[in-house]
């Protein structure tokens, strides 16, 4: 038996394993080739030193009319000892100019772009603005996607989506779950459920439910129900609560504290900042913000449930049990 040798030479590079192939021919001596053909994998055994590269926007939608904007994080590994480049592609239905600007000059170009890494910063951040119209139409798509470049490796090669939802003469509503849901009936019901949400109401009365996280609540015209399952939800922010037509709606049996379902809570349950044995809910009017005390000045602290307008003058005729 005669063994054949192949030297491999090694190198540094990061790179795909390599199959090299060895062929018999032309025996002599009377031998017989049984085996013609054998291939051989050279295995790649450097470790990368690029960076890896993630991406995620902070909303998976947005109203084209509302305040909040999408904020697209760029995520890189490894040294931050270098600046760094990294491109994009981007595509959906929404267009630029028309439906959404650049906020930080990074505009993309011809439907691609690139944003840079500062020396010592691990994210960088692309914030697109939605502008806004008057025109009913249908919501629009922003699809963000990694491109190779020099220096990184994709971590993220899905297409990171979300949506500038129409919000003219129609409910609407964004959220970070994909399980919220719009309930039309007699009255119109906007829930987000899971997440932070951003809830935005138009000119109808509506109940608005953030659910769990810190959520934005908007209720629009017109009469609005705010309301809120228990006091560990997480702080919703009500940012054009009208004292003379909405309500918030706390639940008897998920706040506990001697609530009574289906009226307004009584005077001594609500103050303005001193807290008695019989206080339920403070609100802090120079901050805006309202809290629940299960047991009033006694062992259990009060717990934030929502930040209201500063100086708004809310009372307990604002705040209904059901």
């Amino acid at each position: 038996m005669t063994l054949t040798t192949v030297n491999v030479q090694g190198d540094t590079t990061v790179e795909a394993d390599e199959n090299f192939t060895v062929t018999l021919s032309n025996p002599t001596n009377g031998a017989t080739i049984t085996t013609a053909t054998a291939i051989g994998t050279i295995q790649n055994d450097d470790t990368s030193t690029l960076a890896t590269i993630t991406l995620a926007s902070n909303y998976s939608g947005v109203s084209e009319n509302g305040k909040a904007d999408i904020v697209y994080t760029f995520t890189r590994t490894g040294a931050t000892t270098s600046p760094l480049t990294v491109n994009f592609g981007i595509d959906g239905s929404a267009t630029q100019i028309t439906d959404y600007v650049a906020y930080n000059g990074l505009f993309p170009s011809a439907k691609q772009g690139n944003i840079t890494f500062n020396i010592g910063s691990t994210t960088a951040k692309l914030i697109l603005v939605t502008v806004g119209d008057q025109l009913k139409e249908a919501n629009k798509t922003i699809n963000l996607t990694l491109a190779s470049g020099v220096g990184y490796q994709v971590g993220t090669t899905a297409a990171v989506s979300s949506t500038i939802i129409n919000d003219d003469g129609t409910l609407n509503q964004q959220g970070t779950s994909g399980s919220d849901y719009i309930e039309v009936g007699s009255t119109r019901i906007l829930s987000g459920l899971g997440g932070n949400d951003i809830l935005i109401g138009s000119q109808s009365s509506e109940i608005l439910v953030g659910g769990q996280g810190s959520d934005t609540l908007t209720g629009g015209d017109n009469f609005d129900t705010f309301l809120f399952s228990n006091s560990f939800e997480g702080v919703d922010k009500i940012t054009d609560f009208n004292v003379d037509q909405d309500l918030i709606q706390v639940s008897a049996a998920g706040f506990g504290g001697g609530l009574i379902a289906g009226t307004n809570i009584a005077s001594d349950q609500f103050s303005l900042g001193i807290a008695t044995a019989s206080t339920r809910f403070i609100f802090n009017k120079p901050s805006g913000g309202l809290y629940f005390d299960i047991d009033g000045s006694g062992s259990t602290a009060a717990v934030q449930i929502a930040s209201l307008t500063a100086n708004l003058n809310l009372t307990g005729d604002n705040i209904f049990v059901g």
